[in-house]
């Protein structure tokens, strides 16, 4: 058998002189020589003779750096390195070897000498050169390395990381290797992490995470040029966005390694490092969490802020970089925690609790560490908001975000409303209510069925909280308002679309009272436990009920209703939920609520406007079958016949004249009105709802709307298109009325009956007056059916007597 000196110098002489003898001595050395070598002091001595120019590991690295063009190929390096990889594992890979090896200076200083030399060949191979392309299209670089061959690229970054392996296992002192080190890590940041060749980049993310264990100092000095490799934004190839989830998640690991690489620094490094985890890897990470499909990914972004944020003190100072630092971390994990994946939230949930219960001025254990959420939940409502308006994010990036808005606000409630923390300080909400209603307002809005989803959630989150709602309200509403109604007194609208904004956040917070299980969902992943209180803020409150449905009727909101379908569908949402709020009280009892609460009349009269507002909007909104649903329930709440089938009569009959005056006085102007006034769409909106026996025995408080659209013989010229519809319209509402059999039998002696001379003379005879053009044929065709009406329904000869001969004398021509 020949020995390795034997082999190492037929090696060295053939080495300049013959290529072929090359090849064939270094296959001989893969094949034969390595797989049998067995001698570990033979090994270690090649490496002990490292250091001169005539030994076999020389020869290697003249090999490798190419010393050699003219007679060495790209195969002759090839097999240079992983001839020496293998000799390096013999000699130091082995833990038998390894032991023995510790105890031998000399050994070590080998090492030591071979990773020096290596780290030069290694910058000189992997330096990427300007102006020579490497053809790579879409996916490469525009430039290539000196080293041409992926292979022996990737040997090389995997030589590297085996080197400083077996110097971590030998406890090498950092300064005798903190040039060579660094001097890899610069190298690293430059060129190799813009090579396309995958595997070379899952090899370069190790090789930095060996680099981090074995010298610390060299790789925090690189840490900002790593970092931003890694996941620096404007940089085009950076690893976390790279399209391989396997490359992103070392990538994130990496990154994690090099920030405790930090940890332990002076102040002036550490000031830097702040600056590079806002400017770069907490964005970065952020990204990853809220975006990344990969579930191991967004897994792999939540363990390094994990790993990252152990190391913070978690004592808040509004004016320090560091409490933004931890803020953005701890809006990470609420953003982790309202993952849709079931492992993204658990590894969320507990690297929080890991996190802040390591603090110096934190509770310890595994429980929630509620006192550090209530210290940093300003800054980090501040950082989530800012999240959820960024007018250039995408839908997804919108979604997620107002997804840890409800987590946040869930944890915030619970703060608030369970008595989880232990310090005295109170949590107060007030000054970020108003930010969170407008960012959900805006949300709301969104054309993105996803964005308006997440934002309606968290206002019924929002809505179980009975400290939450009453900020909301006392926000969206002055207390003026509450004794009477004026236009400029609801804060926050000023269009049509933000009063539906305003309805849809109303609605969700009603939701959110009568069943609070949104935020329930959230806080059993994070505390099991944990138990919420029953949100009673309409019931307890006396106002709060009365504040919500002053914001019903208010002009504001009903005068748009007619021309906007989307604040109809809105007001109809709203209503809705109130109504079952009435009935959600009436059914559980006064076992779970305040026996005292009533639902006043004014406030049911402000319910009954916007109903009727709602029956109002034309036909095309397709909410009129809805609307009359929501009259019926409101009205099986008050009176004992309405789930009659045999009826219609509702609320709007037994508040009837009260309704007409409100309608009326909402109105700036006297009659008459237009028919786009949205005060005419409720007035006959109303008309038609109603029971005719309610209008008959009403008219008087009726007849002025009547009289004053349809008693003139005269109609403008230049209103004639208008005129004859608002009249067209109010005589089909008369018409139907006049259909009505109940119109005619009223059962009270002490309410006069209208003598129908009296209907004819001063409403249909007016409108049948011969005129040009097919809208007044249309007029004079419904007033001859609004008068067959009449007729129809009178009871025997008495009535039809009642007819003057001068008024036959009228309608019969």
């Amino acid at each position: 058998m020949t020995t390795l000196a034997t082999a190492s110098s037929e090696l060295l002489s053939i080495l300049s002189t013959d290529s072929a003898a090359c090849t064939r001595a270094l296959a001989r050395w893969k094949s034969e020589i390595l797989p049998t070598a067995s001698s570990t002091d033979e090994i270690l001595q090649l490496f002990n003779c490292s250091q001169n120019k005539d030994s076999l590991l020389s020869a290697l690295l003249a090999i490798i750096n190419d010393e050699f063009a003219f007679i060495t190929t790209e195969g002759h390096r090839e097999s240079s390195v992983k001839i020496l990889r293998g000799l390096l594992q013999r000699a130091f890979g082995q833990q038998k070897v390894c032991d023995e090896a510790n105890s031998q200076e000399d050994h070590i200083n080998s090492l030591q000498s071979l990773f020096q030399q290596c780290s030069r060949l290694f910058e000189r191979r992997m330096s990427r050169q300007d102006g020579s392309t490497d053809n790579q299209g879409f996916h490469g670089s525009s430039t290539s390395s000196l080293e041409q061959s992926e292979h022996i690229c990737l040997s090389l970054v995997e030589l590297m990381s085996e080197l400083g392996s077996y110097l971590i296992t030998r406890s090498v002192p950092v300064e005798s290797i903190g040039q060579a080190a660094s001097c890899i890590c610069q190298t690293l940041a430059d060129h190799v992490f813009n090579d396309p060749f995958p595997d070379i980049l899952l090899a370069s993310c190790t090789l930095v995470q060996t680099l981090a264990k074995l010298c610390p100092t060299s790789v925090e000095l690189h840490a900002t040029d790593l970092l931003l490799q890694l996941a620096g934004k404007d940089v085009k190839h950076c690893l976390f966005r790279n399209r391989r989830s396997k490359i992103r998640s070392e990538a994130v690991v990496t990154s994690s390694a090099i920030v405790l690489c930090c940890q332990d620094s002076d102040s002036s490094n550490l000031s830097s490092l702040q600056e590079a985890l806002q400017s770069i890897l907490l964005p970065g990470w952020e990204e990853l969490i809220k975006m990344d499909t990969s579930v191991s990914v967004r897994v792999a972004a939540l363990n390094a802020v994990g790993m990252t944020a152990k190391q913070f003190d978690w004592t808040y100072s509004p004016d320090e970089l560091t409490s933004f630092v931890e803020s953005k971390a701890l809006s990470l994990f609420v953003l982790g925690a309202s993952d849709g994946n079931s492992q993204v939230q658990e590894s969320a949930i507990q690297q929080m609790i890991n996190a802040l219960n390591c603090g110096s001025h934190n509770e310890q254990g595994k429980n929630v560490p509620w006192n550090a959420i209530k210290r940093y939940f300003h800054p980090v409502i501040e950082v989530i908001l800012a999240s959820c308006s960024l007018s250039w994010s995408t839908c997804k990036d919108r979604v997620r975000s107002l997804e840890a808005l409800q987590v946040f606000l869930s944890l915030a409630i619970t703060i608030l409303d369970c008595n989880v923390v232990t310090d005295q300080s109170s949590l107060t909400l007030l000054p970020r209510m108003q930010p969170i209603v407008e960012c959900l307002r805006k949300n709301i809005v969104s054309e993105e069925k996803d964005v308006l989803q997440a934002a309606l959630t968290a206002c019924s989150i929002l809505g179980g909280s009975d400290t939450c709602s009453t900020l909301v309200l006392d926000m969206l509403i002055s207390s003026e308002v509450k004794i009477e109604l004026s236009k400029d007194a609801i804060a926050m609208i000023s269009s049509p679309r933000e009063a539906a904004s305003t309805m849809l956040l109303l609605s969700r917070m009603v939701k959110g009272m009568i069943c609070n299980e949104d935020a329930a969902v959230i806080l059993r992943r994070v505390d099991p436990t944990l138990s919420i209180s029953t949100p009673n803020w309409i019931y307890t409150s006396p106002s709060s009920m009365a504040t919500i449905t002053t914001l019903l009727s208010h002009t504001s909101i009903t005068n748009c209703v007619a021309a906007n379908p989307s604040l109809a569908w809105a007001l109809l949402d709203t209503v809705s939920e109130v109504v079952k709020c009435c009935k959600h009280h009436l059914s559980v009892g006064e076992d779970c609520h305040d026996g005292l609460w009533t639902l006043k009349e004014e406030s049911v009269l402000e319910i009954l406007i916007g109903i009727v507002h709602l029956l109002g909007c034309p036909e095309a909104y397709g909410l009129s079958a809805q609307a009359n649903e929501v009259l019926h329930e409101f009205s099986s709440c008050f009176l004992c016949d309405a789930d009659s089938d045999d009826t219609k009569r509702s609320l709007l009959d037994a508040h009837f004249r009260k309704l007409v005056q409100k309608i009326t006085a909402a109105v700036e102007s006297t009659f008459p009105w237009k028919e786009s006034d949205a005060a005419f769409s409720a007035m006959t909106a109303l008309l038609r709802t109603v029971e005719g026996s309610t209008v008959s025995s009403n008219f008087e408080v009726v007849a002025p709307f009547f009289l004053h659209h349809m008693s003139s013989t005269e109609i403008a010229k230049e209103g004639e298109p208008e005129e004859y519809s608002l009249r067209i319209t109010l005589m089909s509402v008369l018409q139907c009325i006049l259909s009505d059999k109940t119109f005619h039998s009223l059962e009270d002696a002490s309410v006069p009956k209208i003598p129908p001379t009296g209907i004819i003379l001063s409403l249909v005879l007016p409108n049948l007056v011969w005129r040009a053009g097919g809208l007044a044929s249309a007029l004079r065709k419904l007033s001859v059916a609004t008068v067959f009406s009449l007729l129809c329904h009178m009871k025997g000869i008495a009535e039809a007597s009642a007819l003057h001969s001068d008024i036959l004398a009228q309608l019969i021509p």
